[in-house]
This record gives structure tokens, sequence and C-alpha cells, in this order.
């Protein structure tokens, strides 16, 4: 009888087993995307992820840890002018991480974004990304975690991207040097 009593008290249909607990947060069992979204101050971060296309894998179940920044601090119509492409890469992905990674006691941690470079993420009781303070961390979400900025972490190309893309401002007067590597540049599988 004893046991069967311990059986019947142990047991549980686990559908609670992804969900936050209502009162925590409401953030909690929501989307990266839907958090961003309803959110007012990150309305020109959030149109500029729609534009890039990222809305759609920021609703979807990756975990990854967002850095936005708040609207007016960074200047979100020069960044609008921007094709799909460079949008995503210079801006978007240069604010997402794959995982999570939490501001929490002393934090000194070197984060690789989604776009491949890397950013110093630190502090102990106030944080900084990138040189950029931390406005609000560690808003959770149920497929990653929300962290708001006081600016925009800047999009530092490397020579290569420099010479080869054309939307970088400064590497649209370098044509013939373009053509040069590029010529050198094959894909194919092998």
């Amino acid at each position: 009888v004893v046991a069967s009593l311990l059986v019947v008290v142990s047991c549980s249909d686990f559908d609670d087993y992804n969900k936050a607990v209502a009162d925590v947060t409401a953030s909690a069992n929501q989307t990266l995307w839907q958090n961003i979204q309803q959110n007012p101050q990150l309305s020109d971060f959030a149109s500029l992820v729609k534009k890039s296309g990222f809305d759609q894998d920021l609703d979807a179940t990756q975990y990854y840890t967002v850095w936005a920044p708040l609207n007016g601090t960074f200047n979100a119509s020069s960044y609008q002018e921007l094709d799909k492409d460079a949008l995503l890469r210079q801006v978007v992905k240069n604010h997402i991480a794959s995982y999570g990674h939490l501001a929490s006691g002393t934090t000194e941690e070197r984060v690789i974004m989604l776009n491949e470079k890397s950013y110093d993420f630190s502090g102990t009781s106030s944080y900084v990304f990138n040189g950029v303070d931390l406005a609000q961390a560690n808003l959770p979400s149920n497929n990653g975690i929300l962290h708001t900025l006081n600016g925009v972490a800047s999009f530092y190309p490397n020579l290569y991207e420099f010479v080869t893309d054309k939307d970088l401002s400064a590497g649209k007067n370098i044509d013939s040097l373009r053509n040069y590597f590029l010529h050198y540049e094959n894909t194919y599988l092998d």
C-alpha cells in the first residue's frame, strides 16, 4: 500500500517540463523574437531583424543570446539602407551568438558571434559588451537570453571583407584590387 502511494505521488505527466513558472517573468514563456517585437524600446532593432529575415530563426527552437541595441542609441536609418545580406552580416548576426551567455557574478568572456566576429563580454555588477554598456541583462526567453544595449556593437571588417565587400564604404573605390582577389577565389565540390 505504501509503495503504491509513493508511485502515485511521484508521477507527473511532464506537460510542464519546458515551461517557466508564469509568476517569475512573462518573457520566459515567449521566444526571443516575441520578446524583441513586443518591446517598444527595441522597435528599430526589430525592424532590422525583420528586414534581414532572421526573425524566423529567433522564433524557432535554436538557443541564442541576443544583445539588442535600444532605440535612440544608434542610427537605425543608416542600417536600413543596407541590402539584406549586408544587414544580416554587419548588424543582426553581429549582435547574436549561439548558446547562453549570462551576465552573472564576474563575467570575463570572449563571445563568438554568428558572423564569426568575437567580442568581449565582461563585468561584475554592471556589464559591457564590445565596449557598450548593458541597459538590462538576462531577460529570459524560452529559446535564449536577451540583453539590451545602450548602443550598437560596431562591425569591424577583416582585410578580406574590406577588399571584397562592395557594401563597405571603404571598399567602393578599389574595384581592380577586388577583381584581383576574386579572380583566385574558386568554389568547388571535392
